[in-house]
């Protein structure tokens, strides 16, 4: 049962044009935070994606995303009260616990997934034209991907 309402609510919630929305949103909110976090830098000769200006931007995790995790596990359990089918749902043979967990893990993966729009607007930073081309150096895979498992795994699993 686990498995089938953790594809129902990734199915409802990506046909829905909000989370589309939310991931442009993140996307613009990593471009943002870079941007802004390098400016205070910019004497240091820090480049714009620079692996600290990332590890920074991470570590916040950028506060829309305290709001958007807040809407995406709120709307997950509050879908079932408002179209009455929680009623329905309890009396199938499920305990609470098994129904609880498909509803944290769909929440939290999709959470996960709209964080990864947070980092590709911080990849996608160098061709929107931002700055100079030598204020940018190559982007820092493993320092992103160390970021998101240290910040973001953990922040957005307490979060949810």
């Amino acid at each position: 049962m686990i498995k089938e309402i953790f594809s129902f609510e990734l199915r409802t919630r990506f046909a829905s044009p909000l989370t589309w929305l939310m991931l442009v949103m993140m996307m613009f909110q990593g471009i943002w935070y870079a941007v802004g976090v390098y400016d205070f830098y910019v004497h240091d000769q820090a480049l714009i994606n620079g692996a600290g200006i990332f590890y920074m931007c991470l570590s916040v995790g950028g506060l829309l995303l305290m709001i958007i995790i807040a809407m995406i596990t709120g709307m997950s359990l509050y879908r079932d009260i408002e179209q009455r089918t929680a009623s329905f749902i309890y009396a199938f043979p499920i305990d609470e616990k098994r129904f609880f967990l498909g509803k944290f893990l769909a929440a939290y993966c999709i959470n996960l997934l709209l964080v990864v729009g947070y980092v590709a607007g911080m990849v996608i930073m160098p061709y929107l034209g931002l700055g100079p081309g030598h204020k940018f150096g190559p982007v820092p895979w493993l320092q992103l991907l160390h970021g998101y498992a240290l910040f973001g795994l953990t922040n957005i699993f307490l979060l949810t």
